[in-house]
């Protein structure tokens, strides 16, 4: 038996609040039948958990919803049988709520809801104001409800459009298109969807679930003073391209300060707008943030930074824990990280992800850097030779998982191409995790580094000091045009060894049994004006193993709700749902539904295909919660997962 908690946590809303995302852990347990084994999923407050924890629930008069982390006791139960319990603690807000939405379906309604201060509006129609003028003048929020589309042709010009027209505010577009591509014309200004002239102060564009074409190749912001910000949440798309006559092509952006929130998707395609950059900090230097488990993908006939003015040194992106930054450029010209050789440091966090594609070689000066900490990767390539360009910047590898550089035709050094006399490739302390590196050339090994000795690449040597290189090692990393370094790598692999496994209970020969079950959190919310849609995070996987003799070539996966999914009084099991790796939904209830039939050839991860998308692309648990069922407090319930063989013919 499995029980794994998890809880949803609703308080008022607050705009500006920020919430905590409590996680929520199971362990799985030794089966009890090799034919049927069942996993509990508890989705539980501690005021429904009392009798087995010693946390108690707690409401407080706060600005905002607070989750704790989950507080673990444990019960044994006989036999075979070890039962794993997590609760938590969580404050509830009694703030007011955010004002009901003012409905809005013309240009004209739009424009008169501005004027008269409404903060929230959501469309009922697609919209399209043309060359409108719409001042702003307080924070204000456009929402699209998923459907409809908000489109505007500019031109050139800043007081046109929904434009700032005062300093310390923000304007945010959320659930919404913008843009459509069978209008001509229809996200249309050099300015971009909220013109800030220069003397707009402190304030923030936010997007959240916007999906944003340009036909004229117009960039979608413009917000320039180094003290104003642009905020991504949720999951976004930006495609610019451009047609016959398009003289508005821009950047992505210009501005200085870009903030993608955790769990944010955001992708950005300019691949048919060459124009000189990206991103463009024109009046400070770049900071580009991906917060935890965000992920940026950039494809780009661009330089992703081009650099000048105030942006001359200092310019940092940083990609938080369990992040991507995800880069392809691709012009000739033009298809590199820094325009110019101007400061840049990237950093990546634990067990980030820093991809990146160019068709040209990179400036790497000697105030840039690239960071790497612990279980993070880099991949770099650039595809007409080595990947930095005499760079003297300094490459640290602070217990990280892997470095791999990419040549596409070998250029005149090394694959890193970089070429300085000081030591550019560095190293932190190991950990207890880390026992040393492994060293390849086009994949073949060269050497161990078992220290933590620091390389100096120059156009004639490969130099490791203090524990050196043969000339034959370094002869081979020059000829190569794959330079990997991988952490604990043994002679004979390629790979880094894959994160140790959980460790479970042992298991009895001749089960069928479920190995691991994920952590599952449906986090905080705040009450909304509006249906929500929520995915919980999964972190870990789904396996079902079977160890029997005579394995079975398939099973089945079944879950119900065995304790209703309620907070007090008000029961929201109706709302729960499953969708299968095929993409078919089933509601929930106290009644078994077969959720998967999986081909058992070797341990499956049922998990694998699980996510947080909202949209056709949805896998794995979802809650819909209408406004009318969203209330303050916590919900709380029970699942039950079980596996069956599939009878053979």
């Amino acid at each position: 038996m499995l029980l794994q908690p998890v809880g949803l946590n609703v308080g008022q809303q607050v705009e500006s609040a920020l919430a905590s995302q409590p996680t929520t852990s199971g362990q799985p347990s030794v089966a009890t039948s090799s034919s049927s084994v069942a996993s509990h999923e508890s989705l539980q407050t501690p005021s429904a958990a009392s009798a087995a924890s010693e946390s108690a629930a707690t409401q407080a008069s706060v600005p905002a919803v607070v989750g704790e982390k989950p507080q673990q006791t444990s019960t044994t139960t006989p036999a075979e049988s070890t039962t794993l319990k997590r609760s938590k603690r969580a404050a509830s807000s009694n703030s007011s709520s955010q004002p009901q939405p003012c409905l809005v379906q013309t240009a004209k309604a739009l424009a008169e809801a501005v004027r008269r201060g409404e903060t929230y509006i959501r469309l009922t129609a697609d919209i399209n104001i043309g060359r409108a003028a719409i001042p702003v003048k307080h924070s204000l929020v456009i929402d699209g409800d998923h459907k409809y589309t908000y489109m505007y042709n500019g031109g050139e010009n800043w007081h046109v459009g929904l434009y700032f027209a005062a300093s310390n505010i923000s304007i945010t577009f959320k659930n919404l298109k913008i843009g459509d591509p069978r209008v001509k014309n229809s996200a249309n200004n050099y300015y971009g969807i909220a013109p800030a002239e220069n003397l707009i102060k402190n304030s923030k564009i936010i997007v959240e679930n916007v999906d944003y074409y340009s036909d004229r190749g117009a960039q979608p912001f413009h917000i320039r003073n180094a003290s104003n910000q642009i905020v991504f949440r949720g999951k976004n798309s930006f495609h610019t391209t451009k047609i016959a006559g398009s003289v508005l092509v821009q950047e992505f952006a210009e501005a200085t300060n870009f903030l993608f929130e955790e769990d944010s998707d955001t992708t950005i395609n300019m691949e048919n707008t060459e124009l000189i950059g990206t991103f463009w900090p024109s009046t400070g230097p770049l900071n580009l943030t991906l917060k935890n488990r965000a992920r940026l993908k950039v494809v780009s006939a661009n330089a992703l930074v081009y650099s000048d003015g105030g942006a001359l040194h200092k310019n940092r992106i940083t990609v938080g824990e369990g992040a991507v930054l995800d880069v392809k450029l691709t012009d000739k010209k033009d298809g590199v990280l820094m325009y110019h050789d101007h400061d840049l440091t990237i950093d990546v966090q634990k067990n980030g992800r820093f991809l990146a594609e160019t068709v040209g070689a990179n400036n790497f000066n000697k105030n840039s850097s690239l960071n790497l900490g612990p279980g993070a990767k880099a991949e770099l390539k650039n595809t007409h030779g080595d990947f930095y360009k005499n760079g003297s910047g300094t490459i640290r590898l602070d217990n990280a998982d892997e470095l791999l550089m990419t040549s596409g035709s070998h250029g005149k050094t090394s694959p890193t191409g970089l070429s300085a006399s000081k030591p550019t490739l560095t190293f932190a302390s190991f950990t207890s995790e880390t026992k040393g590196y492994g060293i390849y050339a086009d994949d073949q090994w060269v050497t161990d580094q078992a220290d933590t000795s620091s390389w100096a690449f120059t156009p004639t040597r490969i130099k490791r000091s203090p524990t050196a290189l043969t000339r034959g090692q370094e002869h081979q990393i020059q000829a190569a045009s794959r330079f990997k370094v991988v952490r604990n790598a043994t002679k004979g692999t390629t790979e880094s060894p894959k994160n140790p496994p959980v460790v479970t209970p042992a298991k009895k020969p001749g089960q069928l049994f479920l190995k691991q079950v994920p952590d599952f959190d449906f986090g905080p919310r705040l009450i909304k004006p509006e249906t929500q849609i929520l995915r919980p995070k999964v972190d870990g996987e789904f396996i079902i193993e079977d160890t029997r003799t005579a394995a079975a070539k398939s099973v089945k996966v079944y879950v119900k709700v065995i304790k209703p999914f309620k907070n007090g009084n008000l029961d929201v099991t109706s709302c729960l749902s499953y969708i299968n790796r095929s993409g078919t939904e089933q509601q929930l209830s106290d009644q078994a539904v077969l959720a998967e039939e999986v081909d058992m050839t070797s341990p499956q991860s049922l998990s694998s295909q699980w996510n947080q998308a909202t949209d056709e692309q949805a896998r794995g648990l979802k809650l819909v919660l209408p406004v009318e069922k969203q209330k303050l407090g916590t919900f709380t319930g029970e699942f039950e997962w079980s596996v069956q063989d599939v009878p053979t013919n």
